[in-house]
């Protein structure tokens, strides 16, 4: 099955439960793209980001 998973925290936020998550389905044999709202360096080719700001200048910029 195909599957798209959204979120709008970067992927290792929570203790990295999107990525746990998205391993689980995979694992089960389900193709799994993540459409997030933040970039982050390195990412699978199978996750895609809303904007080409990483989570962290996010964060910073309203501190």
């Amino acid at each position: 099955m195909k599957i798209l998973y959204l979120t709008s925290m970067p992927l290792d936020y929570s203790g990295g439960y999107v990525i746990d998550r998205i391993k689980l389905l995979e694992s089960e044999g389900h193709s799994v793209d993540v459409l997030t709202r933040y970039d982050k360096p390195f990412m699978r080719a199978n996750v895609i980001s809303v904007y080409h700001t990483p989570f962290k200048k996010i964060v910073i910029k309203y501190l």
